[in-house]
């Protein structure tokens, strides 16, 4: 049975690359539920990294910073997230208003994950 996969979108209506459809929903989920779950639901791409990589190092074995990123570009280009910049160019990573109330129930949970390495809030 082949495996269903997904095409990211890139800004501009580009197409980006097609990967597995599980590890794209497990790495959104976790970008998601990461955002939320900060202070004042706004991180830095590099705290999103780490506890990324946290939560899903166990179950994604290959590459998973590069999930990770191409998975947060398709998720700006669908309006779901959206990156700011500062002076230092330090990105800085929210969930836009509409996707924040449909993804307020939900939270993200792994069985994978150990909870001796869960990282909760910064």
């Amino acid at each position: 049975m082949k495996e269903e996969t997904i095409e990211l979108m890139l800004p501009k209506n580009r197409r980006g690359a097609v990967i597995a459809l599980r590890y794209y929903n497990q790495v959104k989920d976790c970008i998601i539920g990461t955002i939320q779950s900060a202070v004042g639901q706004e991180i830095t791409l590099n705290e999103l990294i780490f506890c990324v990589h946290l939560q899903l190092s166990n179950s994604i074995k290959s590459n998973l910073a590069w999930y990770l990123l191409q998975v947060k570009q398709d998720l700006e280009a669908r309006k779901m997230i959206r990156t700011t910049l500062d002076r230092g160019r330090v990105q800085y990573i929210r969930i836009n208003r509409r996707v924040r109330s449909t993804y307020s129930s939900t939270k993200y949970t792994n069985d994978n994950r150990n909870e001796d390495n869960f990282v909760a809030v910064f």
